[in-house]
């Protein structure tokens, strides 16, 4: 694989890496621009490669560019110590409107707590704003990518003494980029656009259930019809406690649950009405 030799914009920024490394810090870096296709990702590999071949003498790979959690917990045991992970568009599988899952905040504790391993990371994504608080608020630089092969380093500094992560981003530089090898590119190329086709099926099939779905609950009885079904053949609805019972009505009708609820409650209710009167 041939990598093209760093340029003297680059050279500062590997001097930079390489002084931290030497005190044993490791880089946790945003790469962000303002539109897509800007460059983000090439900026990252590019990187990358400069880091593992002129830093470290290793051989790039495009197994260190990873798109899921999965495959970037699997390669932190794999990877040589001070190896830069790429966790690619990490807005699709760490964003900010889903850091209350389980996924989430199991990757922000191993980014938080593994620094001892020596493992860099970068994020190439549209915005900050698109990725999970927790792991923004450790990042300690980004890079901002505002035209192909151009870009800008900015440290972050955040307040310790305030919970709201007041934050500082001295300017640190600018970065004249080459494009990574094309051997790099290619693979990495390669690798998105199936995990990307793959994804994209399996979305698609899930919106095609959705729509199903929804054609079949506006298809259903409407609730006046359904209260008459289910008044005419009340035992075959009867659950514990022998009342009407909304999981009968959503396992025989496949409505929504809240509708059944509603039938279920307003039946039991005049049987029981009834059976009072006639007391």
């Amino acid at each position: 694989m041939s990598v093209e030799s760093p340029t003297s914009s680059e050279n500062w920024f590997l001097e930079e890496w390489a002084e931290n490394e030497k005190h044993g810090f490791v880089n946790y870096i945003l790469i962000t621009g303002p539109r897509l296709r800007v460059g983000k990702t090439a900026t990252a590999l590019r990187i990358y490669e400069l880091v593992e071949t002129e830093l470290h003498g290793r051989t790039p790979t495009v197994e260190d560019c990873v798109l899921t959690p999965l495959e970037y917990f699997e390669r932190m045991p794999v990877v040589k110590e001070f190896t830069p992970l790429v966790g690619d568009e990490w807005n699709r599988v760490a964003g900010q409107r889903r850091w209350f899952t389980e996924a989430n905040q199991e990757f922000a504790e191993m980014l938080q707590t593994t620094a001892y391993m020596h493992i860099h990371a970068m994020f190439p994504l549209p915005h900050e704003s698109l990725v999970d608080n927790a792991i923004v608020g450790i990042c300690s630089a980004q890079i901002t990518v505002d035209r192909p092969g151009h870009a800008e380093v900015y440290q972050v500094k955040r307040n310790q003494l305030e919970r709201s992560w007041k934050v500082q981003t001295p300017h640190l530089g600018t970065l004249e980029l080459k494009m990574p090898s094309a051997r790099l590119w290619h693979d990495y190329e390669k690798k998105r656009d199936h995990y990307t086709r793959t994804r994209l099926k399996a979305l698609a099939d899930k919106q095609r259930e959705r729509e199903a779905r929804v054609i079949e609950i506006e298809s259903a009885p409407k609730k006046d019809e359904l209260i008459d079904m289910v008044r005419a053949n009340m035992d075959a609805y009867r659950g514990n406690a022998n009342r009407i019972s909304w999981l009968k009505i959503v396992a025989k009708h496949r409505i929504p649950v809240t509708r059944a609820q509603v039938i279920a409650t307003t039946l039991n209710t005049e049987e029981r009405e009834t059976v009072a009167k006639n007391e």
